[in-house]
């Protein structure tokens, strides 16, 4: 039957090749880039009527005060197994890419990007790196009285668009909660590789994930599989004004009208890889002058940044999650991680996206071998 929500609309899509000789990723050819485009665009994707028969509600497991939508856990009868839904109502995301960016011109996280997105990657690259999406619904607002969720505020009538997506566990910072700090360098080894592995994946694919984080990280198995989530920011390789989190975003895009997203990225990661061995974010924000420490480091450098950090006995990682290092000692940051990490990191984290270390090079950074 017809639609108000319009045609529905597949892709299939495919990934461009990596130049292995420079270690960056070269753009798709034409066709791919049409596939690519449609994703960024928002206009991968059918939206399906909601089965309340296949999906029972489990819990919430995250509230999102700033667009009124949560994070639920599901039991999906059809498969047999948990998946995890973003439900956000309609009266935020409306029922469309062209009519959310109409209404919210300055918002740069997007939910129809983030559904097209995750589907183009898990099609592309498979469901080891990515959540597979099981699909987008939309659903009244009657499917989630069962859970408590508090949706007085709604208007009768008011329906949901519920993306729903394979369950992949908890992100890193429950890792941080088991690991001591002393030996925290060692055991982030394997995360860091798959976080370098990961992302250059996704850049292969023309993708720039423009909000990588630790929260957007998810440890998919006890051996410490790693997916990434959450592509409502992403972009092409070219890409314009703030994403993410400030503490985590390169200082590019205080500086530049448009700025490399790969290469960003790759500050990103150094940021992540930083923060899961220390225990500790670096820095609040790189926004110019809005932070000490991140000035600090901008003038001298990681090495005079690292001998004048401290290495504390606890640290706040954001504002409702504490993370206890376990160690009665307060070092200066320099005694704790090794030269090798410090040489990584030192390339990962340049000011100048010119000089940052490629996704390659860090690959074969000498601290994987150590």
């Amino acid at each position: 039957l017809p639609s108000p929500w319009g045609p529905e609309r597949f892709v299939y899509t495919g990934c461009m090749r990596s130049d292995e000789r420079s270690g960056y990723e070269v753009y798709p050819v034409p066709s791919e880039a049409g596939k690519l485009q449609r994703a960024l665009d928002g206009r991968a994707v059918q939206v399906q009527p909601w089965d309340p028969t296949r999906f029972r509600p489990r819990q919430v497991l995250q509230l999102a005060p700033r667009n009124r939508g949560h994070v639920e856990l599901l039991e999906d009868l059809q498969s047999q197994r948990l998946v995890v839904a973003k439900v956000m109502p309609i009266s935020w995301t409306r029922t469309s890419h062209i009519e959310f960016v109409a209404a919210h011109p300055a918002e740069t996280e997007m939910p129809w990007r983030d559904v097209c997105v995750t589907r183009y990657l898990s099609e592309e690259l498979g469901n080891l790196h990515v959540c597979e999406l099981v699909g987008l619904f939309r659903r009244p607002l009657a499917g989630s009285e069962g859970l408590g969720c508090g949706r007085a505020r709604e208007e009768p009538g008011a329906e949901h668009l519920c993306m729903v997506m394979s369950h992949a566990g908890n992100d890193l910072f429950s890792w941080l909660g088991r690991t001591t700090a002393r030996g925290r360098e060692e055991s982030a080894r394997p995360m860091a590789l798959q976080i370098f592995k990961i992302t250059q994946k996704i850049h292969s694919c023309g993708v720039g994930h423009g909000d990588l984080s630790l929260e957007n990280m998810l440890l998919a198995s006890e051996e410490g599989a790693l997916r990434f989530i959450d592509f409502g920011a992403a972009t092409g390789r070219l890409a314009r004004g703030l994403r993410g989190k400030s503490t985590f975003r390169a200082p590019e895009m205080y500086a530049s009208s448009s700025y490399d997203a790969f290469l960003a990225d790759i500050f990103s990661t150094g940021v992540a890889i930083f923060t899961l061995i220390v225990g500790n974010y670096p820095w609040k924000s790189t926004s110019p002058h809005s932070c000490q420490l991140f000035g600090y480091f901008k003038e001298h450098g990681l090495m005079a940044y690292l001998a004048r950090r401290r290495f504390g006995r606890t640290c706040a990682l954001d504002a409702g999650r504490r993370i206890r290092t376990r160690s009665q000692e307060v070092l200066p940051l320099s005694s704790v991680i090794s030269p090798q990490l410090s040489s990584l990191l030192t390339g990962l984290l340049q000011v100048d996206p010119a000089s940052r270390m490629s996704l390659q090079d860090a690959l074969g950074h000498e601290w994987f071998h150590i």
